[in-house]
């Protein structure tokens, strides 16, 4: 099994570039934004040009604890996939 990190405001600037960084150091990502969701979208491509999984969510933590909380990547990390 890989190890999976979890980059809160991947969707651009150091996020997403500690994000790509993982990818390529073994890492299958968990990828958040809260409005910018091409940008999510482009980091999940450069995770999949590293050959690692990625699951991409949208995540606004500003309000406090809420639907989209920590339970965001829970079942995708409990569900085996094949790599995408």
């Amino acid at each position: 099994m890989s190890p999976v990190a979890i980059v809160t405001a991947s969707d651009s600037g150091i996020g997403q570039e500690s994000a790509k960084e993982l990818a390529e150091n073994g890492f299958d990502l968990g990828i958040t934004y809260r409005t910018d969701e091409a940008g999510a979208q482009e980091t999940l491509q450069a995770v999949r040009a590293a050959g690692r999984r990625g699951e991409v969510r949208r995540l606004d933590r500003r309000r406090g604890r809420g639907p989209d909380d920590h339970r965001t990547f829970e079942s995708a990390a409990r569900t085996p996939r094949t790599r995408t």
